[in-house]
């Protein structure tokens, strides 16, 4: 199974800009939806690319 929260704290961590889209979105939103995978927008400013 897919740690997406331990994802979130580590981009957190880190100070990386992202939000959360997709199935997993909709499930931290709380509407139950079954998902494999994680989809997210990163912020492309150079400042958050450099810490990517």
């Amino acid at each position: 199974m897919l740690d997406y929260l331990a994802i979130f704290k580590r981009l957190n961590e880190k100070g990386i800009r992202y939000i959360v889209v997709g199935g997993i979105a909709v499930n931290l939103y709380g509407i139950p939806r079954m998902t494999y995978d994680i989809d997210l927008i990163l912020d492309l400013e150079d400042k958050n690319l450099e810490t990517i």
